[in-house]
């Protein structure tokens, strides 16, 4: 905990005694690393100051921390620091951002931001559709075919369908698989939504082995269910052991 006092027209701070915090893994810990990051550092940069190697303003153990820390939370990052390939590494982030539908990061230093960067032919005559990401046709079409002869031996199929089918954007595609299967469907509790509820198909969100008992029932007698962009998460199992046997 930090203690203010006022120094003239400047607050002071001083430590007097230690505080603690707990948090929950993954969303809670991520949550709090801008307090614990501005609680560490209290000294913006550009190239030239970073050739001083002196402290900057607001820096933590290193320049390049901040870049390392998004480094581990986005689908791409880049320091842009050289003219010559300024718009092909800002191009590069901005198609993983939409190929993989996850954030990305672009680290500018404040002396290259008024600078004239090359742009490519094919970049300044983009059409502005973006490229998708592309699967091995040897396994899908493998995977096609499994799934296609498990459902058509099953006598109970299931449905669950996950926030994935958002985030690619095929909720059209997913709905018209499902009543083409005709089995009935449910969603997680962050894709609520992405089957219509007024279905008569719908049967609600699936929240593992804590959701309602006919959910839990027409699920467990099953001989076959399909995950549609549904991840087998804690928060998705209800923060129970899994009581879907995998061979199913």
């Amino acid at each position: 905990m930090n203690a203010h006092m006022q120094l003239g027209n400047y607050p002071v701070a001083h430590l007097r005694q230690i505080g603690v915090l707990c948090v929950t893994y993954g969303a809670g810990g991520h949550n709090v690393v801008n307090t614990v990051a501005g609680s560490f550092s209290g000294r913006v940069p550009g190239e030239e100051k970073r050739k001083l190697g002196v402290l900057i303003h607001h820096q933590t153990k290193e320049i390049e921390s901040q870049f390392h820390i998004f480094h581990e939370i986005t689908c791409a990052t880049k320091i842009i620091n050289d003219r010559r390939t300024a718009a092909t590494d800002i191009d590069e982030v901005v198609q993983n951002i939409w190929r993989y539908q996850q954030p990305g990061y672009i680290e500018i230093h404040q002396d290259m931001v008024e600078s004239e960067i090359a742009v490519p032919h094919h970049i300044s005559e983009w059409n502005g559709v973006f490229s998708e990401a592309s699967s091995d046709t040897r396994k899908v079409e493998e995977s096609v075919r499994d799934t296609a002869e498990r459902f058509q031996a099953a006598r109970k199929p299931a449905v669950i369908v996950g926030t994935d089918a958002f985030r690619h954007k095929v909720t059209t595609d997913v709905i018209a698989l499902v009543e083409k299967m005709g089995a009935p469907c449910r969603t997680t509790v962050l894709a609520k939504g992405a089957f219509p509820m007024d279905h008569p198909q719908d049967m609600d969100v699936h929240i593992g082995a804590i959701s309602p008992t006919p959910i839990c029932q027409r699920i467990e007698e099953a001989d076959l269910v399909i995950h549609l962009g549904a991840l087998l998460t804690d928060m998705n199992l209800g923060s129970q052991p899994q009581y879907i046997h995998r061979g199913r």
